[in-house]
């Protein structure tokens, strides 16, 4: 598989139907959970939202997500999967950086810059939070199962 051409960046504002259907697509996926203890604790970092932590956040998530980063994947991958090239995932984010580099045509791509902002010691999730999150998320991960064959919850939840 070849892409050439343009590289576009869509962001979690995008949806996959926004773009056009003669676009070759690539997407990165991650835990669900990962991804939204990652993502709380962003905007705590920034001081955003009415809640110190994480574990606060997923409890109350039904009714208090107002960030795109931590709605569902489901909300963006809305159109025929079919449509996806590429489909990488956080978990492996080196190997799959360099399989996408390759894919794109790009012999010595840049060095993959990784920097955590997250704080290194942050409690895990209870298995209450676990068990909100899991039904919250749902459909992201049956869309893990449907795309990567895996739909394997972290056990911890950390960022």
């Amino acid at each position: 598989m070849t892409f050439g051409g343009t590289v576009s960046m869509h962001w979690h504002e995008d949806r996959l139907s926004d773009i056009p259907r003669s676009a070759k697509v690539a997407v990165f996926l991650r835990d669900p959970i990962a991804r939204f203890v990652s993502g709380a604790n962003e905007r705590i970092r920034l001081g955003e939202g009415a809640h110190a932590t994480a574990e606060e956040w997923a409890l109350r998530i039904e009714t208090t997500v107002r960030y795109s980063a931590l709605l569902p994947m489901a909300t963006w991958l809305d159109d025929d999967l079919g449509r996806l090239d590429f489909i990488g995932r956080t978990e492996t984010l080196a190997q799959d950086y360099e399989r996408l580099t390759r894919c794109i045509g790009i012999e010595r791509p840049a060095p993959l810059e990784y920097r955590n902002r997250a704080p290194t010691k942050a409690a895990p999730l209870s298995p209450e939070a676990i068990a909100t999150l899991r039904h919250y998320y749902a459909a992201d991960y049956a869309l893990l199962e449907q795309l990567c064959g895996t739909s394997q919850p972290v056990s911890t939840a950390r960022p």
